[in-house]
């Protein structure tokens, strides 16, 4: 019991420490000194986000019409909405950059992000403090992406290891001394393990549709940038050029995970299925194959995450987005000619 604890608290340690920092760990108990301490931090985190989304949107209007510009803005204005989204979605449900220098909002002094503020930002304290104020807003951004991705993916991969463990006992039913209570007990865990997926799907099903619509937009606008510096010859640095790759890469790869998660989900679930259909059901007896219909009828609906209830999450859908997306850049292309 020692080590199975032991192992617990490595796979969710850091995971935990994320979403502690910024109040979002759900917890099963908590005083009401805890939960207001986490509701400030949540508030914190959110107060934090606007104060770079607002800026980043007004610079988006100014610079409305430039596509590269808008590309360069929109890599981190999309993932900001996400993230409060994330935060809203998460909170609501926890009880249950580099840039062209001549852009117009960087006038002389480089601050982390695409921005335009108010105010003059090239002069001191104004910069300095806007400066940490961005460094700030960006980190505890990060935290929430990868905090409740890897939270999501954690319970995931936490139900895909029960349905492994479930296909196992499926299989050796016949080694148990008493078939109809291990019979009984194996119902009894499918549908908890079939509620479990559906809670899981429930929380973060609009989660996943915001990400599956800003990752359709993101590469949309990415194959249009590669096409137009490739055709029209424009001249970029080779730092420019590398951070662009390593947005592109890490934006396809997350979303690839994303769907290489609901596709082991719903091999896990088709495993279930099999298990019993191949398991020697014609040496019980009849009501005893009877009885193990059930657990062939509910493995018979397919369980998988979706997107906003509408697109399950599995790699045929991550294909379709990309072709999806693929039309689209035609219709840039188009209107830049």
């Amino acid at each position: 019991m020692t080590d199975i604890k032991v192992d617990f608290e490595w796979a969710v340690k850091l995971n935990r420490f994320t979403l502690n920092l910024i109040g979002l760990w759900p917890k099963v108990a908590q005083n009401p000194r805890q939960k207001l301490m986490c509701n400030f931090r949540v508030l914190v985190t959110l107060l934090g986000i606007i104060s770079l989304l607002i800026p980043s949107i007004h610079s988006l209007i100014k610079i409305f019409g430039n596509s590269l510009l808008m590309l360069d803005n929109l890599q981190i204005t999309l993932p900001a909405i996400s993230c409060m989204i994330r935060i809203m979605i998460f909170w609501w449900k926890k009880e249950v950059s580099m840039r062209y220098l001549t852009n117009i909002t960087d006038p002389g002094k480089v601050l982390p992000l695409q921005t335009y503020y108010i105010y003059n930002v090239s002069n001191s304290p104004f910069y300095e403090t806007t400066f940490i104020l961005q460094g700030f807003s960006l980190m505890i951004t990060s935290s929430v992406y990868t905090g409740t991705d890897s939270f999501m993916g954690y319970l995931v991969f936490h139900i895909c290891g029960q349905l492994e463990n479930f296909r196992t006992r499926i299989l050796n039913l016949d080694k148990f001394s008493h078939f109809e209570e291990a019979l009984s007990s194996s119902v009894q865990d499918h549908i908890r393990l079939i509620r479990c997926i559906k809670i899981i799907d429930n929380t973060f099903n609009l989660m996943l549709l915001s990400l599956l619509v800003y990752f359709g937009i993101l590469f949309a606008l990415f194959g249009f940038l590669f096409i137009t510096i490739t055709t029209q010859g424009r001249n970029l640095s080779i730092a420019r050029l590398i951070y662009i790759l390593t947005a592109f890469i890490t934006g396809f790869t997350h979303m690839c995970l994303y769907c290489v998660i609901g596709e082991f989900l719903v091999i896990q679930c088709d495993g279930i299925y099999e298990a019993t259909y191949h398991y020697k059901w014609y040496n019980l007896k009849p009501r005893q194959t009877r009885n193990l219909l059930i657990i062939m009828m509910l493995a018979n609906k397919p369980l998988h995450l979706t997107a906003g209830k509408l697109f399950p999450m599995t790699m045929a859908t991550f294909c379709n987005l990309l072709k999806t997306s693929g039309g689209y850049i035609s219709v840039l292309l188009a209107h830049r000619n």
